[in-house]
């Protein structure tokens, strides 16, 4: 399971953010649309990338601890609704540790935060968080 997946599931299985922007509304894949309305999806509509991994440190156990960021963006129609979102998503995921298959992550922390208003009439938010993951390694 990638780190992507894990933060999906942890998404997926927060009610309060699951009921306000569904799962299905959270894309992980390759393709990273820059506009909502390129999607086709309604709105709102969120993505989530890796922004990087800064390092990877051997650790005794066969555990791997890497550093890594990853970068929530999500379109709403009000700024309103877009701040809302922000409080959900920072409930879920801020100086918060959860474990998933061989993932576990030892803490989040926000270290970018833009919202702003785009040509289509949209708000957008950009929001990153630096992490801290132990990983186990495959036998």
């Amino acid at each position: 399971m990638s780190l992507e997946q894990v933060i999906h599931q942890r998404w997926r299985g927060d009610a309060n953010l699951s009921s306000a922007l569904p799962p299905t509304r959270l894309a992980t894949g390759v393709h990273q649309p820059e506009s909502a309305t390129e999607t086709g999806i309604a709105i709102p509509y969120a993505t989530l990338t890796q922004s990087g991994e800064f390092a990877r440190t051997r650790m005794s156990g066969g555990l791997v601890l890497v550093t890594a960021e990853i970068t929530f963006r999500v379109w709403c129609e009000s700024l309103t609704e877009l701040k809302h979102l922000d409080e959900l998503i920072a409930r879920c995921f801020e100086r918060r540790d959860f474990s998933l298959g061989r993932h576990r992550i030892l803490d989040m922390r926000n270290v970018a935060h833009l919202e702003t208003l785009q040509d289509d009439a949209l708000w957008r938010l950009e929001t990153t968080y630096h992490m801290r993951v132990e990983v186990k390694e495959k036998p």
